[in-house]
């Protein structure tokens, strides 16, 4: 399921439901499914889920980090003169 955007929100039978949005091929935004969440445990998955996409957040920082340094290296290393 792709989620793009959060539509509504609601609290029923004790669950948590969170209609997730994405555009569709018309370029028009649909439904593109519903998290269902029990409520008694609706906070702790919302927590790990925000835990989780920072611990993403921090590990494709720490990799662009390496591959501009590495790229950088790369550049300054073609740039002297050739020895014969």
């Amino acid at each position: 399921m792709v989620i793009e955007q959060i539509g509504s929100a609601t609290f029923m039978n004790g669950l948590v439901r969170i209609q997730g949005l994405c555009a569709g091929p018309d370029g028009k935004v649909r439904e593109s499914g519903v998290l269902e969440v029990p409520g008694n445990v609706a906070a702790q998955v919302i927590n790990n889920l925000v835990n989780t996409l920072q611990t993403l957040d921090s590990q494709l920082k720490e990799a662009e980090e390496k591959e501009k340094s590495s790229k950088n290296k790369s550049k300054e290393n073609g740039k002297g003169k050739k020895k014969k």
